[in-house]
């Protein structure tokens, strides 16, 4: 589905309870930039099923200087929400 521009659809298939969060991590390095703040959605969705430190190479790919801005809201989102909601306090 992320091969045919189908990222909302992949995401969906994503926020399925059976999904492996091996999947989770291949995948969201490429639906962040296509969806990003779907992606985070879905992210704070999934909560403490998902480790904040394997999404911050999602959150640090960012291709067009023209969507860098929403992008990088979104990745303070999710930051904001890992440390107030999820209280992570890793530094590694």
């Amino acid at each position: 589905l992320i091969r045919r521009d189908r990222a909302d659809e992949a995401i969906q298939v994503l926020r399925k309870p059976t999904v492996p969060s091996s999947l989770w991590y291949k995948a969201s390095p490429k639906l962040f930039l296509l969806e990003p703040h779907e992606m985070v959605d879905a992210w704070m969705i999934a909560d403490k099923l998902l480790d904040p430190i394997k999404l911050l190479p999602s959150l640090l790919k960012v291709s067009d200087k023209g969507k860098a801005s929403v992008h990088s809201e979104e990745a303070v989102r999710y930051l904001q929400f890992c440390i107030n909601r999820m209280r992570n306090t890793d530094c590694r």
